[in-house]
């Protein structure tokens, strides 16, 4: 299975779930391969993804685009100190709903795929590659910050 098989139904659903169940402006995306170690943003959620495959799924989110997902995300008034207890709980939800929507575009409509629960990171600072791994990132410009989707896979 090619990494662009799994990162392009995940990079659409994201896109497709932030704009239309969000409403949120994607304003640009970049793709980058990866050379050495990635840098992520201030929440960080990540879901491993097995069986068929061996990857690993990253999202991870400026602190003031999280913070707009949780209050969005959230029904009725939320008080600030709410929001701020709730958002790594929604960032990871988040990581879960797009691996979930992603799976009936991946090869074989992501049967055989198996999938973690989502884990939130704490003050990460860096994923560094080894040199048999591989690291594809997409970086989305919003309207209320940055995004980062990446897969952690081996280099086929």
């Amino acid at each position: 299975m090619k990494a662009t098989e799994i990162i392009n139904p995940i990079l659409e659903k994201t896109l497709n779930y932030l704009k239309i169940e969000i409403g949120f402006e994607v304003e640009e995306y970049n793709c980058v391969n990866i050379e050495q170690k990635l840098i992520p943003y201030d929440y960080t959620a990540v879901i491993g993804l097995g069986g068929a495959i061996n990857i690993m799924f990253m999202i991870s989110y400026e602190n003031k685009a999280l913070l707009e997902l949780t209050k969005r995300f959230t029904y009725g008034e939320v008080s600030d100190e709410e929001v701020e207890e709730l958002k790594e709980a929604v960032g990871s939800e988040i990581a879960n709903i797009i691996i979930g929507h992603s799976l009936p575009l991946m090869p074989n409509g992501g049967k055989g795929i198996t999938i973690t629960p989502p884990l939130s990171l704490d003050d990460c600072k860096r994923i560094s590659k080894s040199q048999s791994s591989n690291i594809i990132k997409f970086e989305l410009k919003t309207n209320y910050g940055m995004i980062m989707l990446a897969i952690i896979g081996n280099n086929q």
